[in-house]
């Protein structure tokens, strides 16, 4: 009021002080809208500088929540993903982020529960599982979480039957070490040569393939070789062969006897004729592994015989001046495997490691004659010869002899001596007896042709047939035997 009677004093208009403020009311009107702008954008300013920025979180178009900043939605991935890390220790888990999705906003003093959208978010979104299937002839057996996890279930199933073969398994009982006595050079050659695996392979056909599904169905790599290892059930037809017990068949199926004849209702043991068919539910391997591999067997050599005469002893008397001793030599074989189990093995070589002495014996003679007896001169009856199968049991019985294939199928003498026999025997086809001094005896079985006659007389390495698959033979090959006074004898201690 003051400052407009100082206005109307400094106007010094004739108008009255009540003219003055009356023409002032406009003024007035003005001054108060413009106090209450000032208020107004004053409380707008202060909206404004309160406003809290979020966003908003979507799961497949649909809001969901919301986070105070997007360092939290990478913080409920982790979260996620170390949960199920702990419910699935052996798979590589993959979150489906895809459809997450967020919308920046703010709002005035907005109260975002971040937690809450957290757990929302993680009970929503999707994931799987990633991994390899290891598939054996296209049949998937296990899955793993990565390559490196794959390679190292098969070197496991690999090298469970490297470690058999490398030790000679139950099928090689008989490879032994060498003698402890001083060792010669050959000897010490032989034994540095311990039985050495050349080749792993697997039989079937393995496949690696990439796998994306559900985690439950990713595997620890030790539940995948258990898996492998383990055998399945298959049921197989087995014809009956010469010679053939329920006893043998059983081991040889790797069944129980029980089994057999529960299988083949009627089954007997003297009424099995060959040429029956059995049926025969055996374990059979998921997986086969095959080792090649050298082996080799320490094999006692029978010393040869010298028989001196002497015309002062009396005839018919003989002394014996020295018993001799029997010799060594290492037999180096190629032994071939599935699973442990020996399937062929094959004769590459030999190396004597102690020579044997031989046995000398003085009769009562007129002169002293030198004469070194059949025993310590058995030639092979093969040229370059690959041993098939050895003497001893076999297929729960005995294996008489020696079985030997060639390129070249003729066959030799493998000794000087008579033709006792030449012609058919039951189950060995063609064959040829020998008769050979001091007792000795050869037999060869299985020939396709016998090239002399009974009576004949036979010098060693000649050529008296060829090699066949005559009689109860599964293929062409010779059987070899070797007898002294009727008593069965190892050929492989005889042959030079």
């Amino acid at each position: 009021m003051k400052g407009l009677i100082e206005n109307f004093r400094k106007r010094k208009s004739e108008s009255s002080l009540w003219d003055y403020m009356k023409s002032s009311k406009i003024w007035i009107s003005t001054g108060s809208l413009l106090l209450a702008g000032g208020v107004f954008l004053a409380g707008h300013q202060y909206v404004e500088a309160n406003k809290v920025p979020y966003y908003r979180v979507y799961f497949n178009g649909e809001e969901i929540g919301a986070v105070k900043n997007k360092q939290q939605l990478n913080e409920a991935y982790k979260e996620k993903q170390e949960k199920l890390k702990q419910q699935y220790p052996e798979a590589n888990i993959v979150l489906q982020t895809a459809d997450v999705s967020t919308v920046q906003d703010k709002s005035y003093k907005a109260e975002v529960d971040s937690e809450a959208t957290k757990a929302r978010l993680a009970e929503l979104i999707p994931y799987h599982a990633e991994g390899v299937a290891i598939k054996i002839d296209g049949e998937v057996v296990g899955v793993v979480k990565d390559e490196a996890e794959a390679e190292a279930v098969m070197a496991q199933v690999k090298s469970r039957y490297v470690q058999t073969s490398a030790t000679g398994g139950q099928a090689m009982a008989k490879l032994k070490k060498l003698s402890a006595r001083p060792a010669s050079s050959a000897q010490a050659a032989a034994s540095s040569t311990a039985p050495k695996v050349e080749s792993v392979s697997i039989v079937e056909k393995v496949e690696q393939e990439a796998f994306s599904g559900e985690a439950s169905q990713i595997d620890s790599a030790e539940t995948v070789v258990k898996r492998i290892l383990q055998n399945k059930e298959e049921s197989v037809t087995y014809e009956v062969k010469s010679g053939d017990t329920i006893s043998s068949i059983a081991k040889r199926m790797g069944v129980s006897q029980k089994a057999i004849f529960q299988m083949n209702p009627g089954l007997s043991e003297l009424k099995l004729q060959i040429g029956t068919k059995l049926n025969i539910k055996r374990a059979e391997a998921t997986l086969t592994v095959k080792t090649v591999e050298q082996a080799y067997e320490q094999v006692a050599t029978e010393p040869g015989v010298i028989i001196r005469k002497n015309a002062k002893l009396a005839a018919g008397k003989t002394i014996v001046v020295s018993p001799g001793r029997s010799g060594n030599k290492v037999m180096n074989y190629r032994v071939v495997k599935e699973n442990g189990q020996l399937v062929s093995r094959e004769w590459i070589g030999q190396k004597v490691t102690q020579a044997s002495s031989p046995k000398i014996v003085v009769k009562g003679t007129l002169k002293i004659v030198k004469k070194v007896s059949p025993s310590s001169k058995f030639a092979w009856p093969l040229s370059s010869p690959r041993l098939t199968s050895t003497f001893g049991i076999r297929w729960n019985r005995l294996h008489k002899g020696i079985d030997l294939v060639s390129s070249n199928h003729a066959i030799k003498a493998a000794a000087d001596g008579t033709v006792t026999f030449a012609g058919t025997q039951t189950g060995y086809g063609k064959c040829i007896v020998i008769k050979h001094a001091d007792g000795y005896e050869t037999l060869y079985g299985h020939l396709s042709r016998i090239s002399i006659r009974e009576g004949e007389k036979v010098s060693r390495g000649e050529k008296i047939g060829v090699m066949g698959n005559t009689g109860h033979s599964l293929g062409t090959h010779l059987h070899f035997e070797i007898h002294r006074n009727g008593d069965l004898q190892n050929p492989l201690k005889y042959l030079k």
